[in-house]
């Protein structure tokens, strides 16, 4: 997909441009990809002192950390239930931990780098279409809260309906702790925080 086409790149500003730079001869550390993973990376690196060159195939988040929803999820891709299933509850425990810090993180680097991304706490919601769905939430807010010492708000059908006008959800689960970014933007910020911190930013290069 062309970026013209891509929602987050047509609302973003004009984009700053790292490409026709001569490669340096050396680098403490070399990040390959500049994406959320390689700009975050680069500027923590670089922030620490080291000597970092960051190489990108096309240009700073082209692929999909800016082709995305912008979600900052405070919560696993499977439930608490399911991963203790999976993995136990103490590493359960730690995985679900990990990932409310990860949001706690965006929103860390977005306050400390000024990075204008339209970042807000704006929660999210799981939503129950069929009663035992609503039973299966109601279960996962017990383990959440004894496990991981969580806490998220459950609403019945009568309260859905009260607030989304709809009597089709059998209930929600409001999580408060997560956010959104608008992710082009994000990943710009960081490369250009990176930049600041002295890291050295090539696009256009393939490896």
């Amino acid at each position: 997909m062309p970026l013209q086409n891509c929602l987050w790149w047509a609302t973003a500003p004009q984009l700053k441009s790292y490409g026709n730079k001569p490669l340096p001869a050396k680098a403490d550390v070399v990040v390959i990809g500049g994406g959320f993973t390689g700009t975050s990376a680069a500027l923590q690196l670089a922030k620490g002192g080291a000597n970092v060159l960051l190489l990108e195939a096309k240009t700073i988040g082209f692929e999909a950390s800016s082709r995305n929803g912008g979600q900052a999820l405070s919560c696993l891709h499977h439930t608490l239930i399911e991963t203790i299933h999976q993995h136990g509850r103490d590493l359960a425990r730690e995985m679900f931990q990990a990932a409310v810090r990860a949001a706690d993180v965006v929103e860390h680097i977005v306050s400390e780098e000024g990075i204008d991304c339209d970042f807000v706490r704006c929660g999210s919601i799981e939503a129950a279409s069929r009663p035992g769905h609503f039973e299966r939430l109601q279960r996962e807010q017990e383990t959440l809260r004894e496990v991981a010492g969580f806490d998220v708000q459950l609403l019945n059908k009568s309260e859905v309906q009260n607030e989304l006008g709809t009597d089709f959800y059998h209930g929600l689960m409001v999580n408060p702790r997560s956010g959104s970014v608008q992710p082009a933007k994000f990943v710009q910020g960081m490369a250009m925080a990176a930049e600041r911190a002295g890291a050295d930013i090539h696009e256009g290069t393939r490896v």
